[in-house]
């Protein structure tokens, strides 16, 4: 059937899908949807033929989006009109000059509030923090029924000064479930926030300008009765909460401040939130000398399926205390995944967790860089038999659930360990300084002797594997552009004896065959709370 002869209704639809294709179509605390009449797609559309031109424009699914980056177009109010009666989004940054006047922005908060506020379900504004708050107060007391989320970012006080307590609503928002808020202080008291229905609330506190404290949060996360994802980053706040830390409600659970640690509010607690199932701690936590209160707090998470620390480490108890904690045989029999980030002052945490549960479910497991840049463990930790005080006590033990494992510290013989550790890997991925050359030795042996353990190979399911070797940082500062470039190409047939022993060992039902060796994509969990705002 030639295309001309299809009915205009399908033909739009055929659009709608090929322009909203990988499109996000919620808003998030870094993401929005796209204003789908302002794609590349949209615009070729249009310029087949006049038809087609017809159908996009008249498309109301098409322009549900109103969208200003910077400064408004000429035909900024197109999405007004052509989206007719529909659910409308608005998205509005202007942080593009973030010290010029925009004079025009209370018209057109004015000419929202008229025209499509009362069936907008979505907002995002990121502006000055003055200017969020005069659009918000000129919003405050318009009914908004069908408004699901908002997200609120405040950047760049051109005044500098700390702007008072923001009350959000004082009309009717009855279908709101999901508030993100950044550099903003609000009056959480007196809001308007209906928190009885509230399901996701993110705050984010770390504007220099903003002389911050998180007013009544306490109170409004315990009036919270639905609310399942909770994100908190403040550093210069103490975070309580402990309404959400004992909350039976709460799945996904995102903490981030100077002020975590061993004791209250944190582990001194009585009883845990029993349905959570996502813990995300961050920025910095004090173990005060004791870790056991914490592996007490973590043992009794029932239903935690994915754990991250990416916190900077203070006081860690001593090396010799912490290898003989007790095996906590029935604690964390349901997590899945586990992301802890090596740190600046004690790397042994990570492997301290390891030697304190069995993780039968372990599915995902990285060790990576800290987010202060370092690139190695050998520039952390001067000896690096401290991990074998708590490996050595995995011995007779395996993960029998782990496909995925990410370690970045490159030693030959606690790499080969990890391979004995997890018979069912299936991808492996190492970024760090190769500091000796039988470090390299060790782990090709590992992967490509197909006589490594009784049964053949380590890790038969093995087929996406990432090594990266460096340079260390003193050899390569002294190194010549040529020197590191040949040291560099003494490590590429390293890679090629893997795939061709694992090709061999394949073609005689021994291994799977490596499908992909090449550099993995570092940073995964350095996005702030990302992953929790979903």
């Amino acid at each position: 059937m030639p295309i001309n002869s299809l009915p205009n209704e399908l033909l739009s639809n055929i659009f709608l899908d090929a322009i909203s294709e990988d499109q996000c179509d919620e808003i998030h605390f870094n993401r929005f949807p796209v204003a789908k009449h302002l794609t590349e797609d949209f615009q070729s559309f249009r310029c087949v033929c006049h038809r087609w031109n017809s159908v996009l424009l008249n498309d109301a699914r098409q322009w549900d989006v109103f969208y200003v980056n910077g400064l408004a177009s000429p035909t900024f109010n197109s999405p007004i009109i052509r989206s007719r009666a529909r659910p409308i989004r608005i998205v509005i940054k202007t942080k593009r000059n973030p010290f010029g006047s925009h004079n025009w922005m209370p018209l057109l908060a004015t000419l929202l509030k008229l025209t499509v506020l009362s069936r907008c379900v979505g907002i995002f504004l990121e502006m000055d923090v003055e200017e969020l708050q005069s659009t918000l107060q000129e919003w405050s007391d318009t009914p908004a029924p069908l408004l699901r989320s908002l997200c609120l970012r405040a950047v760049y006080s051109s005044t500098g000064r700390a702007t008072k307590p923001l009350r959000l609503f004082s009309a009717h928002v009855p279908s709101l479930r999901r508030i993100m808020i950044s550099g903003m202080i609000v009056d959480w008291e007196q809001s308007g926030i209906p928190f009885d229905k509230l399901r996701v609330l993110r705050v984010e506190s770390e504007f220099w300008e903003i002389n911050t404290s998180l007013f009544g949060l306490e109170n409004g996360v315990a009036q919270a009765r639905s609310l399942t994802q909770l994100s908190i980053k403040d550093s210069r706040t103490t975070v309580t909460l402990s309404s959400a830390l004992i909350s039976d409600r709460i799945e996904s659970l995102a903490l981030s401040s100077d002020d975590l640690g061993v004791g209250p509010p944190l582990t001194g607690l009585k009883a845990c939130p029993s349905t959570l199932t996502s813990l995300f701690i961050g920025d910095r936590f004090d173990f005060h000398g004791e870790i056991e209160p914490f592996l007490d707090f973590l043992e009794q998470m029932k239903c935690l399926k994915r754990f991250t620390f990416t916190a900077s480490v203070l006081e860690f108890p001593d090396i010799d205390d912490a290898a003989t904690l007790p095996l906590r045989i029935h604690g964390l029999g349901r997590l899945q995944e586990m992301h802890v980030q090596l740190d600046v002052i004690s790397s042994a945490f990570a492997f301290a967790l390891l030697a304190s549960f069995p993780f039968q479910s372990l599915n995902t497991l990285q060790i990576r860089r800290n987010v202060y840049g370092y690139q190695s463990f050998w520039d952390r930790a001067a000896d690096i038999d401290i991990i074998w005080m708590f490996l050595d006590r995995l011995d007779d033990r395996t993960f029998p659930a782990l496909e995925h494992l990410t370690c970045d510290i490159m030693d030959g013989a606690i790499l080969s360990f990890f391979l004995h550790l997890s018979p069912h890997l299936e991808s492996l991925s190492v970024y760090d300084e190769l500091h000796l050359d039988e470090d390299e030795s060790m782990l090709l042996k590992s992967l490509t002797y197909e006589k490594a353990c009784e049964t053949g190979f380590l890790c038969p399911r093995l087929a996406r594997v990432s090594i990266y070797m460096e340079m260390p940082e003193e050899e390569r500062d002294k190194a010549s552009d040529a020197e590191y470039e040949a040291w560099k190409a003494e490590r590429a047939p390293f890679a090629i004896k893997v795939r061709l022993a694992r090709k061999a060992g394949a073609e005689r039902g021994l291994c799977k065959e490596i499908e992909e060796f090449g550099e993995d994509e570092q940073g995964e969990d350095e996005d702030d709370l990302d992953d929790y705002d979903e």
